[in-house]
């Protein structure tokens, strides 16, 4: 009986034997790869970009109340004038040149008194009327007559308001001018602005004097004095020179020059330029053979 128990535990132990899992023998693992080629160790050297440069915009500069002033003058259309110039030398007999007129829309008429001779001018349309010109052969000193426009240069004052004005603009412009008293024109509040010009340029009427020729009593500037009238409305009314020169080879030749130009009735619409009433057709008569 005990071989028999012995037998059956011997059995008991075989089956849970075969019953027990096989155990797996491990495969080895891959070998792990190397690279064979280096990594790069160059770094890239950064490439710095241009600074943009923003230059601030400036704001344009603040024109001058002269100049402002004086081109809007020199742009108007219709006004009165009166003009006044007195030149004296110790090598010229004086001049003196009185002017009075009127502008309106393109066309003009001026009557001025240059020595002992009244003479008027009216351009209307392209048109020219002359009077009081007898020196340039015009038969009455008393009448009109129509004449061509070279008779007409000829019979034009030697400056005009005109001129004037854009010499001086053109020369004096940029004079450095400092603020005065404040007057009354025309009904308007006024400033005067005043300057003591260094140089015969800043007078504003240097072509006119012939200022800074060696040959001229004008040839050194010993003192000068400007004025201008700006008044409320924006435009020069007034404008005064008063100069003291004398001749750079000749210090003893002495020159002065007075000029005064007004303007008035800027823009006014009962300032009409006609044609004269009874102008002749002038014609030159031919020389008798």
């Amino acid at each position: 009986m005990n071989k028999s128990l012995a037998f059956v535990l011997l059995a008991l132990i075989v089956v849970a034997c075969d019953a027990l899992p096989t155990a797996t023998t491990p495969s080895p693992e891959a070998p792990t790869a190397f690279l064979s080629t280096p990594l790069p160790t160059t770094i890239a050297t950064p490439v710095r970009l241009p600074t943009a440069i923003i230059t601030p915009s400036l704001a344009p500069p603040t024109p001058s109340p002269i100049n402002t002033a004086l081109k809007k003058t020199q742009a108007a259309q219709t006004y009165r004038a009166n003009l006044q110039l007195n030149v004296k030398s110790a090598s010229a007999p004086p001049f003196a040149l009185n002017l009075k007129g009127e502008v309106a829309q393109g066309n003009s008429h001026y009557a001025y008194q240059l020595g002992a001779e009244q003479i008027e001018l009216t351009v209307l349309n392209g048109q020219y009327f002359v009077k009081g010109a007898r020196a340039l052969g015009l038969p009455s000193a008393t009448k009109w007559y129509i004449v061509t426009p070279d008779l007409a240069d000829a019979a034009r004052a030697p400056f005009t308001p005109e001129d004037i004005l854009d010499d001086f603009i053109a020369q004096a412009g940029n004079a450095k001018y400092q603020t005065s008293a404040r007057e009354s024109l025309d009904g308007q509040s006024c400033q005067v602005w005043q300057s003591a010009p260094k140089t015969f340029a800043e007078t504003g009427i240097s072509a006119l004097l012939g200022g800074g020729l060696d040959t001229s009593p004008f040839g050194i500037l010993d003192q000068a004095e400007v004025k201008l009238w700006l008044c409320d409305d924006g435009l020069a009314h007034q404008l005064s020179v008063n100069v003291d020169a004398h001749n750079a080879r000749r210090a003893n030749e002495k020159g002065s020059a007075q000029l005064i130009l007004r303007l008035q009735d800027f823009g006014n619409a009962a300032i009409k330029i006609s044609a004269p009433p009874g102008a002749e057709q002038f014609k030159i008569r031919a020389p008798t053979p």
